[in-house]
């Protein structure tokens, strides 16, 4: 079932990333790279970036990491430079990506860092991106953040002062009123950095709206994952290709398996996707003057992934 819901969800999640363009080549184009598409074996193995929310760090992943086929790392946050805006920050945190290879990526974040997920996958020319839990534009993010937050960046000591009656609220209540679930939140936010969470916070209350125009540019899939009863993000604020009907904020924590269903079968459609895209490309550069050699019977411009997909 959730193939099928993911399935259905990644078709326009495509178009919407830039990769409509591919119902305009030449059918017959279509059907040669379908015909060359390889099996999974053959298939290139990604690597999944994790990029985990505010006040949380590499444990929010521990369970999702166990079920991924594909192999997956926790990005660290790297420090801010004085007010940088988002998109700078970003573009700094892809340079320290070189250590993790050449491999393609699949950049996954959850809250604060599916806000970061899409802007990093565009600065490595990822092969897919997965957002969880967040919004894809500023013009998203809930109001409430702007009217409950807005003090705190304008007055940082009150923001710190802040931060340190929860933490200290969270060391009493730890042992003896926590569950499980809720205790391994309040420790990675006990062990989180005050001065990052804050600058964390000024970057998204100053999240340009130049980002709606780079968004509509980004050439590779996207996949949304929400939960219907999220409070922190209400679901009514996005527009995600899957929904967890019972799901509230933290995901990956609750609905761990479900999740890596839905990022594996992504993962599929990515791979078979970059197989279809390297194929095309190679015979369009083998064949000069391609598109004028097709005669008009054989080029179908309403020709979409639904047609690929029944082949």
């Amino acid at each position: 079932m959730c193939s099928q819901i993911v399935d259905a969800g990644c078709k326009e999640a495509f178009y919407l990333s830039g990769y409509e363009q591919i119902q305009n080549f030449p059918y017959y184009a279509k059907k040669v790279y379908d015909q060359k598409m390889t099996s999974s074996a053959e298939l290139p193995d990604f690597l999944v970036i994790l990029l985990p929310g505010l006040g949380a760090d590499k444990r929010l992943f521990e369970k999702l990491q166990g079920l991924l086929k594909h192999e997956s790392v926790v990005m660290d946050w790297i420090p801010t430079k004085g007010d940088e805006p988002l998109e700078s920050y970003v573009q700094r945190l892809a340079q320290t990506c070189n250590s993790f290879g050449s491999r393609r990526y699949i950049i996954c974040g959850l809250s604060f860092g599916g806000v970061i997920a899409p802007i990093l996958a565009n600065y490595l020319n990822a092969a897919g991106c997965i957002i969880i839990s967040s919004v894809r534009t500023p013009v998203q993010l809930p109001l409430s953040y702007k009217i409950l937050f807005r003090p705190f960046y304008v007055m940082p000591s009150l923001f710190y002062i802040t931060v340190a009656c929860i933490k200290l609220l969270l060391k009493y209540f730890l042992n003896s009123f926590l569950c499980c679930k809720w205790k391994s939140l309040a420790e990675q936010f006990l062990d989180s950095d005050s001065v990052w969470l804050f600058q964390s916070l000024r970057m998204l209350l100053t999240w340009s709206n130049n980002s709606l125009k780079t968004f509509t540019s980004y050439h590779f899939p996207i996949l949304q994952i929400h939960g219907q009863h999220d409070r922190i993000i209400p679901i009514s604020n996005t527009c995600p290709d899957y929904v967890i009907s019972k799901g509230g904020h933290v995901l990956v924590d609750s609905f761990s398996q479900e999740i890596s269903e839905c990022i594996d079968s992504f993962l599929f459609r990515c791979c078979i996707l970059e197989q279809q895209v390297s194929s095309v490309s190679k015979l369009l550069d083998s064949n000069v003057g391609f598109r004028e050699k097709v005669s008009d019977n054989d080029i179908d411009t309403n020709q979409s992934f639904d047609k690929i997909d029944q082949k």
